[in-house]
């Protein structure tokens, strides 16, 4: 093993002659379906507030401003959990860390229906946001463990699909009760919905087979080095230093602030902005995520495909997500443009503009967690998404400065949309060329159940270098 090899950490044990495993469990979809719906209850308690904006701004006083730092409040802990729930999923089993999760969510629910006020809904939010921070990630690696790396991309496009799926079906019916009994019994029914969850998760949600033990290894496996124990430090190291990380990070990092002012403003923004009604807003809320879903299940399959057809992780997770997310931008820095044409343009760009760019954040995640050992995937995806989602602080809070420093609010939202999308565009272009330049991580299984994995030498020389 010395010369070319010497130095690359491995984790092997037994019988070296390896064979990928190409079937996909059985239980896989069922748990990725449940994982989904975890999403979706995730996003609708995020969307809820964005679906009563209006009412709640009217009954408690509140202006643009302050809307937006409310909405932005959710985003205050929510990077923080999500490092520190890294942390606990190398040492408690990811089906009890999301059971609580979820759990949590609905119980933060219920004291908005009782007593609600500015400061009822600033803890709701600052609360829930550090409750749901973990959950992308931790969804992620849970999924990651039912599938081999090259068939990822497609659960990670399901599960992102949550936000989607939660504008499309949730939101008419979350609609409907705040025009209906009122703002307050969409809270309470988010409770409930999020305690059926938690039961059903407690009777069907369990680990797959891709997963490791917290030493780093699969369990009953030893880890090895060439040259001695690989340790986790190393690796670590290497997955959060290389430049996929860093680049996939800087090319995302706007685009997720859009998803952020969608799920805050788009309904206000429908309504005062484009003059839609409360009722049409509701309903048109989750036609941007219809383009979304499209595009990102058939980005994740697809990007799956051109990985098993032997294309370079450079073009299908590396150049398809940034180009998708740049493209994306350019549509929304245009809004403005469109909607003086004509209302269901502007709407028919916002829908093109997030499908293109949304589908680059699922492909981002399954390239990520591909850097990592499987024991490390929650660790490294929960750096990644903190990291990512920190601009949730910063671009609803934004948008409602921008709103109240408009001449007209759809002055504010035209200014808000132009800055975003143009950042999403001069973000993603740089950093997309560098991306997923080097073969990754490789995890696979023997037959006998042995775990092989190793790292580039050129990949470790370059975090060494990097560091």
């Amino acid at each position: 093993m010395a010369g070319k090899d010497a130095g690359l950490p491995t984790v092997q044990s037994g019988n070296s002659q390896s064979s990928e495993i190409h079937l996909t469990p059985r239980g896989a979809w069922g748990v990725t379906a449940l994982l989904m719906t975890f999403m979706v209850i995730n996003y609708g308690d995020r969307a809820v507030l964005a679906l009563a904006a209006r009412p709640v701004m009217s009954e408690l006083g509140l202006s643009a401003q302050q809307y937006g730092l409310i909405s932005s409040s959710f985003f205050f802990l929510f990077s923080l959990s999500a490092v520190a729930m890294a942390y606990l999923a190398t040492r408690v089993a990811l089906k009890w860390l999301l059971l609580i999760l979820a759990a949590l969510w609905a119980l933060t629910q219920v004291p908005v229906f009782f007593a609600a006020g500015v400061t009822t809904l600033f803890a709701n939010r600052i609360i829930l946001g550090a409750a749901e921070g973990p959950a992308g990630p931790l969804a992620n690696s849970m999924a990651h463990s039912w599938f081999p790396p090259e068939r990822r991309g497609l659960p990670s496009a399901l599960i992102s699909s949550g936000a989607s799926l939660a504008k499309i079906f949730l939101a008419p019916i979350l609609t409907l009760l705040i025009l209906g009994p009122g703002w307050r019994y969409a809270f309470l029914a988010l409770a409930a919905l999020g305690l059926v969850w938690t039961l059903g998760w407690m009777i069907k949600g369990r680990t797959g087979p891709y997963a490791t033990s917290s030493s780093g290894t699969a369990p009953g496996k030893r880890s090895t080095h060439a040259g001695g124990p690989a340790t986790a430090r190393e690796t670590f190291r290497w997955a959060v230093c290389n430049r996929t990380f860093a680049g996939l990070l800087l090319a995302t990092f706007p685009m997720y602030g859009l998803t952020t002012v969608v799920i805050s403003w788009m309904p206000a923004y429908l309504e005062s902005g484009l003059g839609f009604s409360p009722m049409q807003a509701g309903f048109l809320y989750g036609l941007p995520s219809i383009a979304a879903l499209a595009l990102m299940l058939g980005a994740g399959h697809g990007t799956d495909r051109l990985l098993r057809r032997g294309i370079s992780p450079r073009v299908a997770r590396g150049l398809v997500p940034t180009l998708a997310i740049c493209l994306g931008g350019a549509m929304v820095a245009l809004l403005p443009v469109a909607a003086a044409e004509h209302r269901w343009a502007a709407v028919v760009l916002l829908m093109a503009g997030y499908g293109f760019g949304t589908l680059g954040i699922p492909v981002s995640y399954a390239a990520i967690g591909t850097l990592a050992e499987p024991a490390q995937r929650s660790s490294v995806l929960s750096l990644f998404i903190a990291i990512q989602t920190f601009s949730g602080v910063i671009a609803p809070w934004l948008t409602g400065v921008f709103v109240d420093a408009g001449d007209t609010q759809a002055d504010g939202y035209n200014t808000a949309f132009v800055v975003i999308g143009s950042t999403i565009v001069c973000e993603s272009v740089p950093f997309g060329p560098f991306t997923v330049t080097s073969r990754p991580l490789i995890v696979t299984s023997t037959p006998d159940g042995t775990v092989i994995g190793s790292l580039p030498m050129r990949d470790m020389s370059a975090s060494r270098h990097h560091t």
